[in-house]
């Protein structure tokens, strides 16, 4: 009678099983990364981005652009994220400055800021994955990394491997999804995420050679040579734009920091 009724229960209700499971990933991300948050270790690296975020903000608040760089990784998506939640919570707050006091404060607005991004990221690629593999092993594929221990600790530091990590992922599947059937607000959005991911960490030039190399080699092979220009064309110009905007060093000295980037 048991065995009867639960073949009935999940024919019935089986429509709302990803709903389930996407709100059972949510509470297991969220009590997995902030919990003990404010407690936890404050890695090295923190320490030297919380300085470079609020030097960001100055930066573009002053309009002394050539402030927000402030390294060769160069860190920029985690500056703008983390940079602005600490600049609104310094504006509530009327606290102007860190000191020895208000540092962990600082630093949990900081991770909790980093950790809601990364959910939003997970969530977003789980749904990418679906359009490749089905919803139900993109989210087993997604959540065995993301509760992975090693990962796992990784997204409850003050740093920028999680974050580059996601976005390198979506960059490729929205790319793989789009060698398929070509977009132009596809090939917009893998630029965009291509230059998250190249803003965060500097050797992520890799992953645009890489989508590039991989997009003419698809349509070479598939003997659609007519279609290579328009997507990597896009791919590349949507890169080149959106790194030029959310960079503000490059307004000011384009050339100069780049070749400083990669000669660091």
């Amino acid at each position: 009678m048991l065995l009867e009724k639960i073949r009935k229960f999940f024919p019935k209700y089986k429509k709302y099983l990803p709903i389930f499971l996407i709100l059972l990933f949510s509470v297991l991300f969220f009590s997995t990364r902030l919990l003990r948050l404010k407690n936890d270790i404050i890695n090295p690296d923190g320490s030297l981005w919380h300085y470079r975020s609020e030097q960001f903000i100055v930066g573009i608040k002053n309009k002394q652009f050539e402030k927000t760089y402030q390294h060769y990784q160069p860190g920029v998506t985690l500056m703008w994220v983390t940079g602005s939640a600490v600049e609104i919570y310094k504006q509530i707050t009327g606290i102007t400055s860190y000191d020895v006091s208000n540092f962990q404060t600082f630093d949990l607005v900081s991770k909790v800021t980093l950790v809601a991004v990364q959910f939003l990221l997970s969530v977003f690629l789980i749904f990418l994955l679906s359009k490749v593999v089905g919803f139900y092993k993109s989210f087993f594929v997604v959540s065995f990394f993301t509760f992975e221990p090693f990962f796992l600790a990784n997204s409850r530091l003050y740093h920028m491997d999680v974050l580059l990590t996601l976005l390198l992922m979506i960059s490729i599947t929205l790319a793989f999804i789009n060698l398929k059937k070509p977009e132009v607000w596809r090939s917009v959005l893998i630029g965009f995420f291509l230059s998250l991911s190249f803003l965060t960490k500097s050797i992520s030039i890799g992953a645009l050679i890489f989508v590039i190399f991989y997009t003419v080699v698809y349509f070479f092979y598939t003997k659609q040579k007519e279609k290579i220009f328009p997507v990597a064309g896009t791919v590349i110009i949507s890169f080149a734009v959106f790194t030029f905007a959310l960079f503000p060093a490059l307004w000011v000295r384009p050339a100069y920091y780049l070749k400083d980037m990669f000669s660091e």
